[in-house]
């Protein structure tokens, strides 16, 4: 009995201790290789791999951003300034969304629409997933909005090396560029030997 009991108490504690990798994405809305990435091998992989992921979705890509003397900030845009209303946009459809599921989801709908910065777009794909469009777009129209995507700027400055092509994807914190390229066409399998790694490891 002791020993059943012992063995019962030691299985969540083995189950909870399994490795997670971690996955950042630095995207930006209006980018045809971050749409690309995202429709052919993020969302059609995610099933598969979601289990041994933590995902990190950054819209911001190579923007800049900057503080205005009322302590408001301004960005600029690789595509305009439309780009840089879709990539707010989904930043707070993202602190919004109720979990991972849900922003996969949420990302990959407004990535593979016609328009990624519209409106009506975000609109229709947050209240599919569950997000309130009335809590997204008063972010959206608020200091709240520029805040959380200004944050996205410094953690998208803060990536070493200086990112130079988007999307650029970094597994746990680490920049590889052999992981970068290959997980551009064969997601599924990075993913799977980082985490037989990390395994192994462990």
């Amino acid at each position: 009995m002791f020993l059943l009991t012992l063995f019962l108490v030691l299985i969540p504690q083995t189950i909870s201790q399994t490795p997670r990798l971690k996955m950042s994405i630095y995207y930006e809305s209006l980018c045809s290789d971050s749409v690309n990435f995202i429709k052919n091998q993020l969302a059609p992989n995610y099933d598969a791999i979601k289990k041994d992921v933590d995902f990190d979705l950054i819209p911001f890509g190579k923007a800049t951003h900057s503080k205005k003397l009322d302590d408001d900030w301004t960005f600029l845009c690789q595509h305009g300034p439309q780009e840089c209303n879709g990539n707010m946009l989904q930043a707070c459809g993202l602190k919004f969304a109720a979990n991972q599921d849900d922003k996969i989801n949420f990302v990959n709908c407004v990535m593979s629409a016609k328009n990624p910065s519209a409106k009506t777009t975000t609109k229709k794909c947050a209240e599919s997933n569950g997000i309130s469009w009335d809590d997204l777009h008063n972010c959206y129209n608020s200091k709240v909005g520029r805040e959380l995507l200004a944050r996205n700027g410094d953690k998208t400055y803060n990536v070493q090396p200086s990112i130079n092509f988007i999307p650029t994807i970094i597994f746990d914190n680490k920049y590889d560029y052999y992981l970068q390229n290959r997980a551009m066409y064969d997601l599924k399998g990075t993913v799977k030997g980082l985490v037989d790694d990390l395994n192994r490891i462990n």
